[in-house]
């Protein structure tokens, strides 16, 4: 064995008489550790390349989870939202923009947010990116890969991302990701054009990407454009097959008509032929038999036969001519009380001839309206008729005029044997019967109701039923008020803002008339000038008013507004605002002016007065509330206004959103709504919501339901169970109204408010299935108003109730539907307007009791009744409307 010596430079015995010597030895040893290091560096090697594999399969693993993910989503602001979701959750960025290309626009939206704060949302929401704008984003230096990197310190990075949104990150070291950095990934369809791009910032490991995150990216990027594509394409073909279905149906439906039709009408003129053609015939054969009296008889028969013969030929031309729109229209002031007085006698004849008690109600002595009157009364007379013939013997009819606003509103009710509920949509067609056989025990030619919506849609209203609980038919005719909207300058030539737009500015102070429920409205903007305020447009003022008001800054209520920007109170009358006369022809009224400035980028542009409530009643809080967040509204559509013609898309939107605003008003807000947003904005302010917030609430309860104007009123009256097509596409209501309301320039707290105003506290509602304090405050609270105001005021399938079943109804839904905090506050706050809500329910309760015999009642109307019992048969309907 050999032994090496303590010397380490010692050369082992044996080893050294080798051939060669030492230095061969030395070489070798040295060859040898070389080998070693380097088998060594290359396992290492291996194994980094190893595991940079793992990971890439891992990411590549996760990616394709994603996209299996987000390729299952049909709904494309869902599929936005998971995207931007899926981005910050699984790659790395804590911070993500989406935007997609508005083709018709020229611009890129911002879509998703993921990691942002509200108030960059907003803004980004608000700030679209022009397409020379993302050229300056994609220049070829900030290019890596396919994508493009912007790095704060490279040459045109500041002028490329100016004006964009800058969120906080802290301090960075040197070297590291900067808040000023960007990194855009663009969006491509597989035929080559730009969908949109994502921009993510904040790296979690706060490293610039290299280049393998950056191509993962850009593959994750492929599949979220192709996942948008085909969301799409699905949506687009999903809304063609359901255009698809309804139109089948309609032409199923319209053949069924048209095989019925000479059925029905054959049978209606060969029964008063078939009587004239007999006792003409007695007459010729037998008059010599007969004594004077059974003459006359007979001829009275042929007289009374031959009438009808001809209102039936009479009806048939009439709506040929309507659908030729070959009917004169002659609109003119008219009152309508005097109109409906002059009906009253054969009305109430025709109910003496059937034993039916004949009511009405008029809310004013006089009520002036431009119509055309002889088309009115025609209105007027075929409802009346409508309710007679479907009321029995014993029954019930009431005819009423209700004064508003921006409409008149005439009803005519009965409690006879009303319509099923699935054939109300229907009643207005053309020839259609409820009972369509010839055998059917009331007559017809199903005209009289089809006339009745031309009429109203002539003058610019609208027509709906609606079932009487237990039973019968309300029908409502709205009569928009029209050409009661004075504008400065439209007499002597002078410039105004709505020189060329003079039906907007209708729509617009009928619109802030609408909301605050008040028979006057100014708009006072600065005169060229700039030293004195002047009415732009009015409602409920004189022309002389218009024309001549002229206020400095500091004058009166309105000029103070202008000069300190705060909200007043005043004396309607110590300003020069006169209400007009009462329905008596007495001396005009007076009462408060409630006046706010009109704001615009902290500027104050303008003021809006309103003043004269229809109710009496004194303007609160609430309206203060309401007409301050009104008026910061009008300040971004006077802007609109002043460049439409350069927007003319954005112009139209919000003509549409005015106009949606109050027909929706019209159709589902009345004194009981009032109470119940009072009760909701005292509840905010009970929970200590701030000033904005309670002003966004505020907004937001006049504007939350506009999305229904562009829901079907088929499925919209439907009763429970609603199908599952049917479902999906009420639920789009809650889109289209943040729609409508984008276009008035609601701010976020709204938008959330509105969005998530159907999310149930339990998790189960729509549309995100938030849950818990998740859900904003303001929409929870919204949530409770809402569904008080439809359990108060009743629907069509389902009947009112009082305020104590009510809230007994919503106890019971704590901790499921409602949230038991906002509950408790908001049940405390409806006690305090018991009576209230007590006297508008007794005062408006049109719902007659049923007559002495039900007899004459179908089958189907007592199943009906119990059906009314169900409450929220849709999937997650719940009580809310």
């Amino acid at each position: 064995m050999t032994v090496f010596p303590a010397n380490l430079g010692a050369i082992p015995a044996g080893v050294a008489a080798a051939p060669g010597g030492p230095i061969p030895y030395a070489a070798a040893i040295l060859a040898l550790a070389a080998g070693l290091v380097w088998q060594i560096w290359r396992v290492r090697q291996r194994s980094r390349d190893l595991h940079d594999r793992q990971e890439r399969v891992r990411g590549l693993e996760s990616l394709l989870a994603i996209s299996a993910r987000i390729h299952a989503f049909r709904d494309s602001e869902h599929l936005l939202s998971e995207i931007s979701q899926s981005v910050r959750e699984s790659l790395g960025f804590r911070m993500v923009l989406l935007r997609i290309y508005n083709v018709a626009d020229k611009v890129f939206e911002a879509k998703a947010f993921a990691g942002i704060d509200e108030e960059g949302i907003e803004y980004l929401r608000n700030t679209p990116v022009t397409l020379a704008e993302f050229r300056k984003l994609a220049l070829p230096q900030f290019q890596v890969s396919n994508s493009y990197f912007l790095r704060h310190t490279m040459e045109g990075a500041e002028q490329a991302m100016a004006g964009g949104y800058v969120q906080a990150q802290g301090p960075r070291q040197e070297g590291e990701w900067d808040e000023r950095d960007a990194l855009i990934i663009p969006l491509t369809s597989p035929e080559g054009e730009i969908r949109g791009y994502l921009s993510v910032d904040d790296p979690i490991d706060r490293l610039i990407p290299g280049l393998q995150t950056i191509q993962m990216l850009e593959l994750f990027a492929q599949q979220a454009a192709t996942a948008i594509a085909s969301a799409e394409l699905y949506s687009r073909l999903h809304r063609q097959n359901q255009e698809l279905t309804r139109s089948s149906d309609r032409l199923r439906y319209h053949n069924e008509l048209k095989n019925n039709f000479v059925a029905n009408v054959s049978h209606e003129l060969r029964t008063p032929l078939t009587s004239i053609k007999a006792y003409s015939e007695a007459l010729v054969h037998g008059r010599e038999r007969m004594d004077d009296a059974a003459q006359g008889e007979f001829l009275r028969v042929i007289q009374s036969e031959s009438e009808k013969l001809t209102g039936i030929v009479n009806n048939l031309l009439d709506l040929e001519r309507m659908e030729r729109e070959q009917v004169t229209f002659n609109r003119h002031q008219t009152d309508l009380v005097a109109l409906v007085r002059g009906i009253e006698g054969s009305a109430r004849s025709q109910a003496e001839t059937k034993r039916i008690a004949f009511t009405m109600h008029v809310d004013r002595e006089e009520i002036l309206l431009g119509v055309d009157a002889d088309l009115v009364r025609q209105l007027i007379r075929h409802l009346l008729d409508n309710a007679f013939k479907f009321t029995p013997s014993g029954g019930k009819v009431h005819l009423s005029v209700v004064d508003g606003v921006s409409s008149v509103r005439i009803v005519v009710e009965d409690n006879g044997i009303g319509v099923p509920d699935n054939k109300m949509t229907y009643i207005f067609d053309r020839f259609y019967q409820v009972d369509g056989s010839s055998t059917r025990e009331h007559g017809g030619q199903g005209i009289g109701l089809a006339i009745c919506r031309d009429i109203v849609t002539r003058h610019g209203g609208r027509i709906w039923g609606e079932r009487v609980q237990p039973q019968g038919v309300r029908f409502n005719a709205l009569l928009p008020r029209r050409d009661e909207i004075v504008r400065r300058g439209q007499n002597n030539g002078r410039n105004t803002v709505f020189n060329d737009v003079p039906e907007f500015a209708e729509r617009l102070i009928h619109w802030v008339g609408e909301l605050l429920r008040a028979r006057v409205v100014a708009l006072l903007l600065p005169d060229p000038g700039g030293e004195h305020l002047v009415v732009e447009a009015a409602m409920g003022l004189d022309d002389r008013v218009v024309q001549d008001m002229r206020l400095a800054r500091g004058e009166g209520v309105a000029g103070r507004v202008w000069a300190t920007g705060e909200p007043a109170l005043g004396e309607a009358e110590a300003t020069g605002v006169r209400a007009p006369a009462d329905g008596a022809g007495g001396r005009p009224e007076t009462g408060t002016l409630l006046s706010a400035p009109v704001t615009r980028d902290g500027r104050v542009v303008g003021v809006v007065n309103v003043a004269s409530r229809l109710d009496g009643r004194p303007f609160g809080v609430r309206d203060r509330l309401l007409l301050q967040a009104i008026a910061a509204r009008l300040g971004h559509v006077l802007e609109r206004v002043a460049v439409h013609q350069c927007s003319n898309r954005e112009f139209g939107d919000l003509a549409q959103a005015l106009r949606k605003s109050v027909a929706i008003r019209r159709a589902r807000h009345d004194d009981l709504a009032e109470i119940c947003h009072d009760i909701c904005i005292e509840t905010a302010r009970r929970m200590h919501l701030t000033e904005p917030e309670t002003m966004s609430l505020a907004f937001a309860l006049q504007t939350y339901d506009l999305g229904l104007t562009g829901i079907p009123d088929d499925i919209i009256y439907k009763g429970p169970p609603l199908e599952p097509e049917e479902w999906e596409i009420l639920q789009q209501h809650v889109h289209l109204s943040l729609q409508l309301i984008s276009s008035l320039d609601a701010p976020g707290e709204v938008h959330d408010i509105v969005l998530h105003h159907h999310e149930h506290y339990d998790g189960t509602g729509y549309p995100r299935g938030l849950s818990g304090e998740d859900i904003p405050l303001g929409a929870r609270l919204l949530m409770l108003a809402d569904s008080l105001t439809a359990m108060l005021q009743g629907r069509p399938y389902r009947r009112a109730v009082t305020l104590e079943q009510a809230l007994g109804e919503m106890q019971q839904r704590a901790g499921s539907q409602f949230c038991p905090r906002c509950l408790t506050n908001f049940l405390d706050e409806a006690q305090r307007h018991a009576e209230r809500i007590g006297a508008v329910q007794h005062a408006r309760n049109l719902a007659l009791p049923p007559p002495a015999s039900r007899s004459a009642a179908p089958a189907w109307a007592a199943e009906e009744v119990e059906a009314e019992e169900l409450v929220g048969a849709a999937p997650g309907a719940g009580i809310a409307s």
